[in-house]
C-alpha cells in the first residue's frame, strides 16, 4: 500500500522510514463487517416484511403507511447506523469525507440503546424538559453577553506591538498574575470571552482563560453565583419530570 511504498522508498534513499497510521486489527474489522451484514439483513427484512393490519384498505393507503414506517426515527436511525459503513469503505475519498461517514456509524450505539429501559426513560425526561430549559438557555445567553462583555473590557489590556508573535505584530497585552511582566491577553474579543463564561458557569474550569485583575475577579465571582442557579434550576426541572414518568 501507500504506507509501505513510502517506507521502502525512503529506506532506498537512506532516509528514515515512514511511520504508518495506526489501524484496527484485522479480526476486529472482520467482526465489525459480519455484524454490519447481520444488521443490514435484519433492517432489509424488517422493511420488506412490513405489513400493517389490513382492513380492505386500498393500495394507496398501504403505501402511505409503509412510507410512514420508513420515515420513523427508529427506521432512519438504523439506516444511518448501517449504510454509511459501505459508503465510507468503498466510495469516499479524502480525510474529511471518511470521518463524516464514520461518525454516522456511532449511531449504532443509539440503536442498541433503544432496547434499554433506563436510556428510554432518560430520553423521555430530556424531551419533556426541553420546553422548560428554553428559558434557561435564554437566561444563559443574556448572562453570557453581559459577563463576556464585562470581562473583555476589564481583562483585554492594551493594544500594542509585541514580539510574542512570529513575526512580531500588534495584539492585546495585559499584566500577568505576578503583577510585573506582560503576557498576551486570552480575552481577544467579546465572542471569544463567551468561552470563558461557558466553562465557568458549567463548573468545568479548564484554566486556559482566567482573569488576573481585581475587577475581573469580581466579575468572575458573580458568574460563579450564576453557576449555582444554573445547576439548581436544571436539577429541579429534571427531577420534576422524572417523577412524572
Amino acid at each position: 500500500d501507500d504506507c509501505q511504498f513510502c517506507s521502502d522508498y525512503n529506506i532506498g534513499y537512506g532516509q528514515d522510514p515512514c511511520v504508518c497510521e495506526p489501524q484496527p486489527k484485522q479480526n476486529i474489522k472482520n467482526v465489525e463487517k459480519y455484524l454490519i451484514w447481520l444488521f443490514t439483513a435484519e433492517w432489509t427484512f424488517r422493511v420488506l416484511c412490513f405489513a400493517p393490519p389490513r382492513k380492505q384498505q386500498s393500495y394507496l393507503k398501504f403505501l402511505r403507511k409503509w412510507l410512514s414506517f420508513m420515515i420513523k426515527w427508529s427506521t432512519l436511525l438504523d439506516a444511518l447506523a448501517i449504510f454509511p459503513y459501505y459508503i465510507a469503505e468503498d466510495f469516499t475519498t479524502g480525510f474529511i469525507s471518511r470521518v463524516v461517514f464514520r461518525v454516522f456509524r456511532l449511531l449504532q450505539l443509539l440503536r442498541l440503546a433503544q432496547y434499554s429501559e433506563t436510556f428510554m426513560s432518560l430520553s423521555d425526561v430530556m424531551i419533556k424538559s426541553l420546553l422548560n430549559l428554553n428559558v434557561l438557555v435564554v437566561a444563559l445567553a443574556f448572562c453570557g453577553t453581559l459577563f463576556g462583555t464585562l470581562i473583555f473590557w476589564l481583562e483585554k489590556g492594551e493594544w500594542k506591538y509585541t514580539t510574542y508573535t512570529d513575526p512580531p505584530s500588534y495584539m492585546y497585552m495585559r499584566i500577568s498574575a505576578d503583577g510585573l511582566t506582560e503576557e498576551p491577553s486570552p480575552f481577544t474579543s467579546i465572542p471569544a470571552s463567551f468561552w470563558w463564561f461557558i466553562v465557568t458557569v458549567t463548573t468545568v474550569g479548564y484554566g486556559d482563560v482566567y482573569p488576573v485583575t481585581s475587577h475581573g475577579r469580581i466579575v468572575a465571582g458573580f458568574s460563579m453565583l450564576v453557576e449555582v442557579l444554573v445547576i439548581a434550576v436544571s436539577d429541579s426541572i429534571f427531577c420534576s419530570n422524572q417523577t412524572k414518568i
